[in-house]
C-alpha cells in the first residue's frame, strides 16, 4: 500500500478498557514507537467522554462484530516508512477504518456473508486503527506527548465505522439491494 506496511501481523495488548472502547498497543513491532498505558488511558477516556455525542451526531449504532459492546482502538506505527526529522506535514496515514477487520471466522459480518475470498485472518472485531508515529509526536523530545493529535482522526474514522454500520443494517433489513460503501475521502 504505497510503500507502507499499514496492514501487517502484530501482537497487540489491551492497555485500556473503558465504557465504550478498548485501546490496544503493539508488543511485537520492535522498532516502533509504542503506546504506553498512560497514553492509552488518555485516548480511551476522551473517546468515552465524546462517544454519546459522536453517536448522536453521526447517527446509528456501530456493528459490534466481537460482541463486547466496545470499539477497539488499535494504536501502532502505521506507516513504518516515515523517517525521523521529516516534516510533520509529509503525507502519512494517520488512521483508518477497514470493514474487513469486522469479518469473523465464518466470513460474515452480522448475517452478511462476504464469500470465501474473505478468509484473510483479520481481527474479527470492530476496530479503528490510529498511528503512533509521527501523529503523536515526531521528534525525540515529542514522541508520544501529543496524544491529542489523534482525536480528530479517531472521530473521523469512527464516522466511517458508523456509516458502514448503517449501510450494513439497511442491507440486512433488505432496505437496499446492495451494500453501499462511503467514499473514503468524505466526512
Amino acid at each position: 500500500m504505497n510503500g507502507s506496511e499499514r496492514e501487517r501481523d502484530l501482537d497487540m495488548v489491551c492497555l485500556y478498557v473503558g465504557t465504550h472502547c478498548t485501546v490496544w498497543g503493539t508488543t511485537s513491532d520492535k522498532e516502533a514507537v509504542r503506546l504506553g498505558s498512560a497514553q492509552a488511558a488518555q485516548i480511551g477516556g476522551y473517546f468515552d467522554e465524546k462517544f454519546p455525542t459522536m453517536e448522536a451526531t453521526f447517527g446509528g449504532d456501530f456493528v459490534d462484530a466481537d460482541g463486547d459492546g466496545k470499539v477497539a482502538i488499535m494504536c501502532y506505527d502505521i506507516d513504518k516508512n516515515y523517517k525521523a526529522g521529516e516534516s510533520f506535514y509529509k503525507q502519512f496515514t494517520a488512521g483508518f477504518f477497514d470493514m474487513k477487520d469486522m469479518i469473523g471466522s465464518d466470513n460474515k459480518i452480522g448475517s452478511v456473508f462476504f464469500g470465501e475470498s474473505a478468509a484473510y485472518p483479520y481481527n474479527s472485531m470492530d476496530c479503528i486503527r490510529i498511528d503512533t508515529y509521527p501523529l503523536m509526536g515526531n521528534t525525540p523530545d515529542t514522541l508520544m506527548t501529543r496524544v491529542e493529535n489523534c482525536y480528530s482522526t479517531l472521530f473521523h474514522e469512527f464516522q466511517h465505522m458508523l456509516n458502514f454500520s448503517s449501510a450494513l443494517h439497511n442491507f440486512e433489513a433488505d432496505k437496499t439491494d446492495e451494500l453501499y460503501y462511503m467514499d473514503t475521502l468524505l466526512n
